[in-house]
């Protein structure tokens, strides 16, 4: 029947079989190939988003956990030392300290940590310095201390008379030879 036609209209109905065939083989395999490599940047792209969310999330909770620190910080009153560690708190127990010293014209000769105490449910990081003042500046360095906050507290104090040696022409009338172990309060969360 095929055979009965045209040259030129069999070659045309062969051309329109060739396309015919290209498009189902398309259809077939070039179709489902696109349909699921867009797919795939569908699925990216929510997954993008939903790291976007998570990311945000992880930012929030950061900003919660320095608001829930700011919210413990105001609400136990300037009581505990800030800082992250043991170390760095008592590092700012002892800056602190030197410089309320500082400001009472009172002169330390050394420094050095203590271990942590428990008292009264707190717990207490701190350090003892030695220093020689003048008793009417030791007062003073004294009062500092106590009104300070966050709250520094002198848990010991050893007191004798300074006795400088060689000091020809000095005045050592009420020179004191002082220890003080001085602490602070470290804040520490209550477990789960």
């Amino acid at each position: 029947m095929i055979y009965r036609l045209a040259r030129p209209l069999r070659q045309l109905l062969a051309l329109a079989l060739l396309v015919v065939a290209v498009g189902a083989v398309c259809l077939m395999t070039i179709v489902p190939l696109a349909s699921k490599i867009l797919d795939q940047k569908d699925r990216i792209e929510y997954e993008r988003t939903v790291l976007g969310r998570l990311n945000s999330e992880k930012i929030d909770d950061v900003g919660s956990v320095d608001s829930m620190q700011q919210a413990i910080s105001n609400r136990i009153g300037g009581l505990a030392i800030p800082g992250e560690s043991e170390s760095i708190r008592i590092a700012a127990v002892q800056s602190q300290l030197m410089e309320l010293l500082g400001r009472n014209n009172v002169k330390p000769r050394s420094s050095r940590n203590l271990p942590g105490r428990d008292r009264s449910g707190l717990r207490l990081v701190g350090l003892q310095v030695q220093l020689t003042a003048q008793i009417e500046n030791l007062q003073a360095a004294l009062l500092a201390i106590e009104a300070h906050k966050p709250y520094l507290f002198v848990d010991a104090m050893h007191v004798t008379v300074a006795t400088v040696a060689g000091s020809v022409g000095e005045d050592i009338r009420g020179l004191l030879d002082v220890r003080l172990d001085v602490f602070g309060v470290e804040y520490q969360p209550k477990g789960p």
